[in-house]
């Protein structure tokens, strides 16, 4: 059976102080051995875990996963006994306090307790004990008031018997929820602490100390916690949840109900978590595009074509729902992408809301007809007698937001701002700056409505007026900077660019039907084309632009620098052939200096690169690369 792995490559440089190691899954299938020789050669190792946090850091890189991977832990000959936490794994050659005939190699226990004359002896796992935990002297940066009870150097943990009677790993667990961990042991001083804690009673006691594989191996805590000390209603709370983490809290398991009730341990009032009866409040998705995020740099009118052959069109993005699916395509990369927003000749007024369009014949409010579209008065306000008028963005007003989850829909905020930190503060905290559609609404004076003006427009002529651009865009327009990119180290927000620009795209749309399969398997050209034979039907035979763009979607998640084709030179014969040749065309895209002009030498057999243009290789068919199968799909 083969298997994935994860690898570890040197240390974070911004991580909790309990987190050393950087963790990546390589979606490569191999054994342990040879996944343990990869990682060297191109990390450090297998990955290691050295405590909770770690755990989880490692368990969020492989979520989206359903497959088993590999770490850094095997069986030796020899089963050690050890502590419980890393750094004092090796302590048990230092100091140690057994028992005479301590401990018993030769059964099965794999538990250390400490009896009332403070002696360890190896006892099972499952016994119900009481137990002693630990406070970490060390990682306290202050210090209480008062004296601590033991106070020499050498002494780096407090101890804390606990009256409570658990198995060994329910007693690690207790102790790690609540100090530190089970009792550990550096040296005879502290053995003497420890002794003290427990002289008045006559129990044995569980400390940290265990043989072979900890009993408790994983931790069932995948999810972080965060208190927001907000006041919102449970509609708004969730999208608050959703714009600033992943959701409101879930909780599977005692484990995660118990780290969840630690962050509100503080306060004394009710807090909302995510769950809900029926039909969900807010309604359950305002997503109605699908995004790919393709990593081929292109100018914007090639990214346009592309998606258009290929999906429906460059990204067009509806809501503030949907701008958060299409920033988690990209939250893996450090470089700007298109979307489908381009700059015309024309402006046009848009309501901030989406829903809520500006139509010049179904409702007129215009103070004096003042809203010219031609001025540079970009943003809209309404006057104390009901009238709209334009004026500049960076004007001071006091806004009006709009809220569609409260029973009171719009909300005068009496602080003055731009337009622009206006439309944020109401994102924020509401919806959005408010829509007025009709006199009903218009309640309040001389205030930002959400009104704009812009000559911007979507590559699929929809009309959507949603906007999110970065505060840099208080600009002067440059009419040489016409497109739209997406800022990954501005947490998504929009800056125009010149158009001519080559950049990775987004495209939205359904996925086309395909009958391609990318292999992540490092096989030699021979071994690959039985592969493909063997599975599907065989390795890709490429004859026109529209299957070379289908190859190049796949290619572009490789793990190898090239991914073979169906493609092979014959020595004997001079001159390159498709090995499933049933289809018409004389599409090429060599590269310069190979292919039927190029370099003439038996054993090659063609290779596509996985970044760049795309182009096609000779390559020795010894390499090992991944590859790419063509099966049978009907109406392909």
């Amino acid at each position: 059976m083969v298997f994935f792995l994860l690898v570890v490559f040197g240390l974070l440089s911004f991580t909790s102080s309990q987190i050393s190691h950087q963790y990546h899954v390589i979606n490569v299938r191999k054994n342990w051995t040879e996944a343990q020789r990869f990682c060297r050669e191109m990390y450090t190792d297998l990955a290691p875990v050295n405590n909770e946090d770690e755990m989880n850091s490692l368990f969020k890189t492989i979520t989206d996963n359903s497959y088993d991977v590999y770490i850094g832990l095997y069986r030796g000959q020899v089963f050690r006994w050890r502590w419980t936490l890393p750094d004092s794994l090796n302590n048990e050659k230092t100091f140690q306090n057994w028992k005479n005939n301590e401990p018993d190699e030769n059964n099965n226990v794999a538990c250390a307790a400490m009896d009332n004359n403070g002696k360890w002896f190896s006892d099972s796992c499952n016994t119900q004990k009481q137990f002693v935990c630990f406070n970490d002297l060390k990682s306290q940066s202050t210090t209480k008031a008062g004296i601590l009870p033991f106070t020499s150097s050498q002494i780096s943990h407090q101890y804390h018997f606990i009256n409570i009677r658990k198995n060994w790993t329910e007693a690690q667990r207790f102790c790690r929820e609540m100090y530190t961990d089970l009792a550990t042991v550096n040296n005879e001083n502290e053995m003497n602490s420890l002794f003290k804690t427990i002289t008045d009673y006559s129990y044995d006691v569980y400390i940290g100390l265990y043989r072979g594989i900890l009993p408790f191996t994983s931790s069932r805590i995948s999810h972080q916690y965060h208190f927001i000390n907000i006041r919102k209603n449970w509609t708004e709370a969730q999208r608050f949840c959703r714009e600033m983490y992943t959701d409101l809290a879930t909780v599977n398991n005692e484990d995660e109900m118990n780290n969840l009730f630690k962050t509100i341990t503080d306060y004394s009032y009710d807090v909302y978590i995510g769950l809900y009866r029926g039909i969900l409040p807010f309604t359950s998705s305002r997503i109605t595009h699908q995004y790919h995020f393709i990593n081929i740099r292109k100018n914007w009118t090639e990214a346009q074509r592309f998606c258009r052959e290929m999906y429906t069109d460059l990204a067009t993005v509806n809501n503030e729902d949907e701008m958060n699916s299409l920033f988690k395509t990209i939250t893996d990369y450090s470089y700007d992408v298109y979307i489908g927003l381009y700059r015309r000749e024309v402006f046009e007024w848009h309501w901030t809301l989406s829903d809520s369009f500006y139509n010049e014949q179904i409702f007129k409010n215009k103070k004096n007809n003042n809203a010219d579209i031609n001025n540079n008065r970009d943003c809209a306000a309404m006057d104390n007698d009901w009238k709209w008028f334009n004026d500049s963005c960076d004007s001071q007003k006091q806004f009006v937001c709009f809220n569609a989850t409260a029973n009171e829909k719009y909300i005068l905020i009496e602080k003055n701002k731009s337009w622009t930190e206006a439309q944020e503060y109401c994102r924020t905290f509401h919806t959005d700056l408010a829509n007025v559609r009709n006199c009903t609404e218009n309640d309040v004076n001389n205030v930002w409505i959400g009104l704009f003006k812009d000559a911007w427009s979507w590559s699929d002529q929809s009309n959507f007026s949603f906007r999110f651009w970065s505060f840099s865009q208080k600009k002067p327009i440059n009419r040489h900077y016409n497109c739209t990119v997406v800022t990954v180290n501005q947490t998504g927000k929009w800056n125009d660019i010149q158009c001519n620009t080559t950049l990775p795209f987004i495209c939205h749309g359904d996925r086309p039907k395909d009958n391609l399969i990318l292999v992540r398997e490092n096989l030699t050209w021979t071994e690959a084309a039985s592969y493909c034979k063997k599975h599907y039907v065989d390795l890709v035979s490429i004859h026109s632009e529209e299957l070379q763009n289908r190859t190049v979607r796949k290619a572009i998640q490789a793990s190898t620098s090239h991914v073979w084709l169906g493609l092979r030179y014959t020595c004997r014969f001079d001159f390159w052939f498709w090995i499933k040749n049933t289809e018409e065309g004389c599409y090429q895209n060599w590269v310069p200096g190979h292919g039927p002009h190029g370099k003439k030498e038996c054993g090659l057999s063609g290779a596509m690169e996985s970044t760049g243009g795309h182009r096609w290789f000779g390559i020795l068919e010894s390499e090992r690369l991944n590859f790419i199968c063509q099966k049978c799909v009907d109406g392909i």
